[in-house]
């Protein structure tokens, strides 16, 4: 699976202008009469689901292939013309790791959805995101992995050095829950009291001077878990802080020495943290 980007011309579409908490179910299912009223309309079955990052509005609508006639009360959206993501509605879950595995970026700009009509109900049939390409951002499938037999061997030591994950059976019962249904995070069976909360600046200060590090990552979708899964990943620490918010938040940095871990989870500890540090005893 990897990440359609498509080039989009320039076109119109008129619609009414929506709460962006709207129910589109609801809506769909008693539509305006000002939608009846639009000329032109391109596609007749789908409506267009339209969000300006930039105004924070969100209007539905027709397309149209020329405008002749604006009804009342309704407004009218040029979609840009350019490069865009085309993810289908069965994408959703895996977007964060197929923008990841390319060197697209989302800018802020107009996006759009295409709905279907079916059973009375509004299903999304593609989301449509304007990216630009960029050769400065880290494209995951270009970060350097340690081979399979040394990269196992470090994720278990790795594991059992700070991480509580014996000692009782609910306690195994849900790691091996993590581990063979990739359920949950790693972080949730770190030993509280040997870690450390840190701000984001500490923890870069504490990995000013540690050149390359080596580090893994839970993953939320099953995609995104396939491609780590094993792996154990080596980068410059400075770049991969830079960065590692465009692949997850829950990241597990450390050495080959194992006696530290940086900890990124993306659930704040009873202090507020998001990292932690912990050496080893």
């Amino acid at each position: 699976m990897r990440l359609k980007v498509v080039d989009v011309e320039a076109f119109f579409i008129v619609g009414i202008e929506v709460d962006c908490y709207y129910d589109r179910d609801e809506f769909i299912q008693a539509p305006d009469s000002r939608l009846c009223e639009i000329k032109n309309v391109v596609d007749s079955h789908l409506y267009y689901e339209v969000w300006n990052s930039i105004t924070e509005k969100k209007m539905i609508g027709k397309r149209v292939s020329i405008i002749t006639h604006v009804p009342d009360g309704c407004v009218v959206v040029t979609i840009p013309s350019g490069p865009y993501a085309m993810l289908h509605k069965s994408q959703t879950n895996d977007e964060h790791h197929l923008f990841a595995m390319t060197n697209y970026e989302d800018i802020e700009k107009v996006e759009f959805r295409t709905l279907m009509l079916t059973d009375e109900s509004a299903n999304v049939v593609h989301m449509y995101r304007p990216v630009e390409y960029r050769e400065d951002v880290l494209n995951i499938r270009n970060i350097p992995i340690l081979s399979k037999e040394v990269s196992i061997q470090f994720r278990e030591q790795y594991i059992h050095t700070f991480f509580r994950v014996k000692g009782d059976c609910v306690r195994e019962f849900f790691y091996k829950r993590y581990v063979k249904l990739d359920k949950g995070y790693l972080w949730g069976f770190m030993q509280g009291e040997r870690a450390k909360g840190l701000t984001a600046s500490e923890a870069k200060d504490y990995l000013h001077d540690k050149e390359e590090v080596l580090f893994f990552w839970d993953s939320v979708s099953s995609f995104g878990r396939d491609f780590t899964r094993n792996k154990v990943f080596k980068l410059d620490s400075k770049q991969l802080l830079e960065s590692y918010s465009r692949f997850t938040f829950d990241l597990y940095i450390f050495d080959s020495t194992l006696s530290w871990t940086i900890i990124f989870h993306h659930e704040p500890d009873a202090e507020g943290y998001e990292c932690c540090l912990i050496t080893s005893p």
